[in-house]
C-alpha cells in the first residue's frame, strides 16, 4: 500500500507544477518563483527516495506532456523543470543500485542497461568535446548532445525491477499517452470551435513553453503539430492491443476515437502515416489471422470515424483536407525557385531536399568522425541552426558513421529482439505473452520512421518511448532466479 506522506507529496508536487507553469505563462519572476522551485525540488527529491515508484510516473507523464523542452519553469542557471525531474529520478536509482551492491545484495541490470548507458554516454563524452575542438559555440555542443544521455534512463527501469516487475510502468505509458491524446484532441476542438483568436494559445505553447513543433489555423484546416506528437503513435500503439487483447470493452475505442482526432489535427503526414503501420502492425503481429485483419479495419475505422466527425463539425471537406498532405507528400518544386512562395506542403519538401544535399555533401567531407555536437552547417540556407530535421543525417554530420550505428544499435537490437520474443526465441518481460511483442516491435519501427524526418529522436522525449519498450522485453531473469535461491 502506498505510504500516505507519499501521496502528499504527489499531491504538492501537481500543485506546484501547475503553478510554476502559470508564472512561466504570465511572466511572473522573482522570490515566489524561487520559493515554489525551491518547494519542487525538495518535495521530489523526498518522494523519489520514499517511492521512487510514483516519482517515475511523475517524470513519465512531464516527458509525454512537457513537450519538446519541458520548459515550464526555467531554473537558475537556465536548466529545465524536466532536467530537474529525470536528474532526480536518475540520482535516486544510482544510488539504489549503489547501495544494493555494497549491501552484497546480487546486482542485476538486465539485458539492455550497459548497452543503453554505453550508447548515452559515449556520444556526448566524444562528441561534445570535439565540436567544441572544432571550434562550435560550447552551449550548443552541451545542448545539441545532452539529449543522448536519456537513454541511460535504462538505469532507472532497473533499480525499480529490483522491487517487482514493471507492469504497472506499461500501464501508466498508456496513461500518459492517453492524457496527450485528450489534451491535443481538447486544444483542437477549442480552436476551432471556441477561441476566434487561437494566436495567443500559438504563443504560450510555442513561445512561452517551447512545446516544439507548428500551429497554424485557417479556414481548412488546423495544424497542431505538438512535440509530444509523437505519444500519439505510442498510444496508438497501446491500445490498438488493449483492443486486440479483448475488443469487447468500451474504453478502447473512445481513445482510439480521440486519437483520431489529434492525429488528423496534428496534419502530419509523417504521424498519418505512422499510424497506419502501427494498427496494421500490432493487429496483425498479435494477432497473425483473419481477426487480426478484421481488428486492424476497426481500430483503423475508429481514427478515421473520430477524424472525420472533427472534420465534417468544422465544416471542411474531408477529401480535400487529406488531398493537399498526400498530394505533397512527393510534389518537389525547382530548387532555383522561391520555395516560401509555393503551398505549404511543397515548401517543406524543398526545405528538406536542400538540408538533405548539403548534410550530405558535410558529411562527405569527415565521413568516420564527424564535426562534433553543435555543428552548424554554413551553407545551409533556411537559418543557422544546430538543430536539423533529417535525424539521421544530422547524426552522421555530427558524430560520423561511428557514431550513426552507435545510435541505431540500441533500438534495432530492441526491433530484433522483439521479433525473437513473438516467435518464442527469448523470454519477455514478467507478464508480457508473446503476442503483446507487437507493440514494441509497432513502437519501435513507427519512431525511427517518423524520426527520419522529424527532430525527435536526439531529445530526452523522443528518446523516452524507446527506452520504455525495455519494459516490454527485458524479464530481469537474474534477478528473479538469485531472489529464489536459484544459480544465474
Amino acid at each position: 500500500m502506498t505510504d500516505r506522506r507519499a501521496i502528499a507529496l504527489v499531491a504538492l508536487i501537481l500543485v506546484t507544477i501547475s503553478v510554476l507553469t502559470g508564472f512561466r505563462l504570465a511572466a511572473v519572476t522573482g522570490p515566489l518563483e524561487l520559493a515554489a522551485q525551491v518547494t519542487l525540488i525538495v518535495s521530489f527529491a523526498l518522494l523519489a527516495v520514499l517511492d521512487l515508484r510514483l516519482a517515475v510516473a511523475i517524470a513519465v507523464l512531464e516527458l509525454a506532456l512537457g513537450g519538446a523542452s519541458g520548459r515550464w519553469t526555467v531554473f537558475p542557471g537556465g536548466f529545465s523543470g524536466r532536467l530537474l525531474l529525470d536528474g532526480i529520478v536518475f540520482a535516486v536509482a544510482l544510488w539504489r543500485l549503489v547501495q544494493r551492491r555494497r549491501s552484497g545484495q546480487p546486482l542485476v541490470l538486465g539485458r539492455y542497461t550497459v548497452h543503453a548507458v554505453a550508447v548515452g554516454v559515449l556520444p556526448a563524452a566524444i562528441w561534445i568535446p570535439l565540436g567544441v575542438v572544432n571550434g562550435w559555440q560550447p552551449q550548443d555542443a552541451w545542448g545539441d548532445g545532452n539529449g543522448y544521455l536519456f537513454f541511460a534512463f535504462a538505469l532507472v527501469l532497473a533499480a525499480l525491477a529490483v522491487d517487482s516487475d514493471l507492469a504497472w510502468l506499461r500501464r501508466w505509458l498508456l496513461v500518459a499517452c492517453t492524457a496527450v491524446a485528450v489534451l491535443t484532441a481538447g486544444l483542437a476542438l477549442m480552436a476551432v470551435f471556441v477561441l476566434p483568436d487561437f494566436v495567443m494559445v500559438r504563443r504560450a505553447l510555442l513561445n512561452t513553453l517551447d512545446q516544439g513543433g507548428a500551429i497554424s489555423l485557417s479556414d481548412d484546416h488546423l495544424r497542431l503539430a505538438l512535440g509530444s506528437g509523437i505519444y500519439l503513435i505510442v498510444g496508438l500503439a497501446l491500445v490498438t492491443w488493449e483492443v486486440v487483447r479483448d475488443a469487447r470493452r468500451a474504453w478502447p475505442w473512445i481513445v482510439l476515437l480521440v486519437i483520431g482526432i489529434a492525429l488528423l489535427a496534428s496534419y502530419t503526414r509523417a504521424f498519418w502515416l505512422a499510424a497506419a503501420v502501427v494498427v496494421v502492425l500490432v493487429a496483425l503481429v498479435g494477432l497473425p489471422r483473419l481477426r487480426g485483419a478484421m481488428l486492424a479495419a476497426a481500430a483503423g475505422g475508429a481514427l478515421v470515424l473520430g477524424a472525420a466527425t472533427f472534420i465534417f463539425a468544422a465544416g471542411w471537406s474531408f477529401p480535400g483536407y487529406l488531398y493537399e498532405r498526400i498530394e505533397t507528400t512527393v510534389a518537389v518544386p525547382d530548387d532555383s525557385g522561391n520555395a516560401f512562395a509555393l503551398d505549404f506542403g511543397v515548401v517543406s519538401n524543398a526545405i528538406k531536399i536542400h538540408q538533405a544535399r548539403v548534410l550530405l555533401g558535410h558529411i562527405a567531407e569527415r565521413p568516420i568522425q564527424g564535426w562534433g555536437f553543435g555543428a552548424i552547417a554554413p551553407d545551409y540556407r533556411y537559418g543557422q541552426i544546430y538543430s536539423y530535421e533529417l535525424s539521421y543525417l544530422a547524426v552522421a554530420y555530427k558524430t560520423g558513421i561511428i557514431g550513426l550505428l552507435l545510435f541505431m544499435s540500441f533500438p534495432l537490437r530492441l526491433v530484433i529482439d522483439a521479433v525473437r520474443v513473438r516467435l518464442g526465441r527469448i523470454r519477455p518481460a514478467l507478464g508480457v505473452e508473446p503476442r503483446e511483442a507487437a507493440v514494441p516491435i509497432a513502437v519501435l519501427l513507427s519512431l525511427l520512421a517518423v524520426g527520419a524526418t522529424n527532430p525527435y529522436l536526439v531529445a530526452s522525449f523522443g528518446l523516452a518511448p524507446i527506452v520504455l519498450m525495455v519494459c516490454w522485453l527485458d524479464p530481469f531473469e537474474i534477478r528473479k532466479r538469485a531472489d529464489i535461491g536459484l544459480p544465474p
